[in-house]
């Protein structure tokens, strides 16, 4: 079907939706979007890894034959992937930006290749023990070196440190004189104190091993962050990408709970080993995808860009759409050489929306999702729950995909504010009766006829946040910023998210040693309740609004006065039960 066909005002897909040929033109459009997805399933796996994970590593019976790690160590597994994920950012927007969505997939896969391959061969056997000549010692040594830059966040003494590195060195003697026919059984003194040394350096490499393979999760995170969604808004029609937006949400929900339930009904070994096949899968699947056309415009590849434009459309592009294709990319190009003034960041309307993005990530985090996320199993065992605590935490996996589907139906019609404000009160409500049902507990309440309270308030406070905060604060960063401004606000609400998600998870542990976990839950729903108020006072409705009327309400003399001025909340959410 060429332009010339068209009807007046009639973009080709409407054209082709008309006339019933849906299917064929947008099939590869969606496979794509589900293959490139997969590394959003890889991710959530990696986050879901956590919960099932940390109470078997601090159990007497360890997975991989190691002592139970302390709580200092379980918090620093957890958080340390946020804190690697902020020196990955960057050089995933670099390499985005300047070598392609395709190289950056593989750059994305890779970290997690090494990180799972890393557990497989940790928990099969020791590679301490599979070093038989010097040259393997050698690189055995240098994996150890790996391990103690990624495990020296910890903030060891530096005598622990001198100590480690000893019990390295001492390995070497026993990895020659071990008895190869007796599988490397100490027969003498001699062999029994290298054998001591020996079983030192492995638990200590068993340990930094944990924090290299969650250090290196954090870095693909970075990746993935960053090249799904870039990659869906490249490939897909106008009216078909916020479904494919919400895909994206949705796949990091679902392999969030894979992990959950993986973690409890398989094995420590095929679990990890699953979790390896998914980014193979993904640079495999990306090999065949093509290109995204954005970029291959960009990069004056025209005639590329025409045929990955002709691949995705099943052969129906067209010059209309090669036209927006090409102004697309002038908007690229002009983003990316733009350079933001002093005179742009000091405008009240920018100011305005980076204080309220920011405000939004850092109340996105700082009501404890990542931490609930992270020690559902523990919680669920503390609270003492009549449910099986694995059971509880798969539950509440499923009602993220839950809220996450729910969301895209609910969203257009409420608006943004708020759904916003009236999840957050009642994330609040939720935190604050789960806070209350521990204190009777820590009290020494009888709760055995209301054991089924935890399980209730976590599923209620995860489908609320995949609803809305979850998801929305990057949808309201989209329609607050300009568009030149836009991927510096992004990359620095990225930032502050991440450092403050790496503060909650790491530390809920101690303060919940220190405060009870009711302590914990009723911080967050003070978070909840301020950042409610927050929203109601700053946070403007963006539906149905273009991006000029709402730059021009940021800069008005009586912002917070016209915020609340607009058609009452309350009258907007009733569309949803309508």
């Amino acid at each position: 079907m060429t332009s010339s066909s068209q009807q007046p005002g009639m973009t080709p897909s409407k054209e082709l939706v008309a006339a019933g040929k849906t299917v064929g033109w947008r099939w590869r459009q969606y496979l794509a979007a589900i293959l490139v997805n997969i590394v959003s399933v890889a991710l959530g796996t990696g986050y879901g890894w956590v919960a099932p994970m940390l109470p078997l590593l601090q159990s007497e019976d360890s997975p991989i034959g190691i002592p139970p790690i302390s709580d200092d160590e379980a918090s620093w597994i957890a958080s340390i992937a946020m804190l690697s994920r902020l020196v990955s950012i960057p050089a995933y927007m670099y390499a985005h930006d300047r070598l392609g969505r395709k190289m950056t997939s593989y750059l994305t896969a890779i970290p997690y290749i090494a990180s799972w391959t890393m557990f497989l061969c940790a928990n099969s056997v020791t590679l301490l023990f599979c070093a038989r000549t010097p040259q393997d010692i050698i690189l055995v040594l240098y994996a150890l070196m790996i391990c103690r830059v990624a495990a020296y966040i910890t903030f060891k003494s530096p005598a622990d440190l001198k100590f480690v590195s000893c019990a390295h060195v001492e390995l070497l003697p026993a990895c020659f004189h071990a008895d190869v026919s007796n599988g490397l059984v100490p027969n003498t003194t001699e062999d029994r104190r290298h054998s001591s040394a020996n079983h030192m350096a492995e638990s200590t490499f068993l340990h930094e091993a944990q924090f290299t393979k969650r250090f290196l999760l954090g870095v693909a995170s970075g990746g993935t962050c960053l090249l799904v969604p870039s990659y869906l808004s490249d490939i897909a029609e106008d009216d078909i990408k916020g479904q494919l937006g919400i895909l994206y949400a949705m796949s990091i929900d679902v392999g969030l709970t894979l992990g959950y339930a993986m973690g409890h009904y398989m094995s420590y070994t095929a679990f990890n080993a699953c979790c390896l096949l998914l980014p193979i899968f993904f640079a495999a699947a990306m090999f065949w995808l093509p290109e995204s056309p954005v970029f291959l415009m960009t990069e004056g590849k025209v005639e590329e860009a025409r045929m990955a434009l002709r691949w995705l459309r099943n052969g129906q592009e067209t010059e209309a759409e090669m036209d927006r294709l090409r102004a697309r990319a002038d908007d690229t190009l002009q983003k990316r050489y733009k350079k933001l003034t002093i005179s742009d960041i000091t405008e009240r309307s920018m100011i305005r929306g980076i204080l309220i993005n920011l405000s939004l990530a850092v109340i996105r985090y700082l009501c404890g999702m990542n931490a609930l996320i992270s020690y559902t199993v523990i919680i669920f065992q503390e609270a003492g729950s009549t449910i099986e605590p694995h059971i509880c935490t798969i539950a509440t996996g499923l009602l993220f995909v839950f809220g996450s589907l729910f969301s895209s139906f609910v969203v257009e019609r409420s608006g943004r504010r708020p759904l916003l404000i009236y999840s957050t009160i009642l994330l609040a409500v939720s935190l604050i009766t789960l806070g209350t049902y521990f204190y009777l507990k820590y009290l020494g309440w009888d709760l055995v006829y209301v054991g089924w309270i935890p399980l209730v308030c976590l599923c209620l406070y995860n489908m609320l946040h995949g609803i809305a905060l979850g998801p929305l604060p990057s949808a309201i960063a989209n329609e607050t910023v300009t568009v030149h401004a836009r991927g510096a606000v992004q990359s620095l609400c990225n930032i502050a998210g991440s450092l403050v998600s790496f503060l909650v998870i790491m530390t809920y542990i101690p303060l919940s040693n220190t405060v009870g976990h009711h302590g914990c839950f009723w911080l967050y729903a003070g978070v909840c309740i301020i950042g409610a108020i927050i929203m109601f006072l700053t946070v403007p409705e963006t539906k149905n609004r273009s991006m000029e009327d709402v730059v021009e309400q940021l800069k008005s003399d009586h912002y917070i006065k016209s915020v609340l001025q607009k058609k009452k909340d309350s009258d907007i959410v009733t569309k949803v039960i309508a």
